[in-house]
């Protein structure tokens, strides 16, 4: 039997405070980061749309990205509605996404991907593909 994960990954780090990590942590319903790495890093992971945020206190950087089972759908708007807080101070209009559909097994459909981004607004829009008509 084949197994089918989602995956996303932000396409960059971005620069961040250990409060606006604290933040961000809280909008998903966590009250603190775990440290990972030796105390390098810290990270907190929502379960139902296996968004994580880990943080880099040495390098003031903020990472994003869902494993395995992955759930664009279910990343909490409070989440959103933060980091598009944290991007405007950063003056970056949004943060992008690649996501990958992949199967343990080559099967017909098994595999795809597709992006989004969250904007400085606060938003999270689906890209959107069109193919030509020819």
């Amino acid at each position: 039997m084949p197994d089918y994960y989602t995956t996303f990954t932000a396409e960059e780090t971005i620069k961040c405070s250990e409060e606006e990590f604290n933040v961000l942590v809280k909008s998903i319903g966590i009250e603190k980061g775990v440290k990972i790495d030796g105390g390098e890093a810290l990270t907190a992971t929502h379960e139902e749309s296996a968004l994580s945020v880990e943080f880099s206190p040495k390098e003031n950087e903020l990472y994003i990205y869902g494993e395995q089972n992955a759930s664009v759908d279910a990343i909490p708007a409070k989440f959103v509605e933060e980091l598009g807080k944290l991007l405007k101070i950063r003056k970056l209009p949004f943060l992008e996404f690649g996501v990958a559909f992949t199967c343990s097994k080559a099967r017909p459909g098994s595999h795809g991907g597709d992006a989004f981004r969250i904007t400085d607004g606060g938003k999270l829009v689906m890209a959107e593909r069109t193919w030509p008509e020819k």
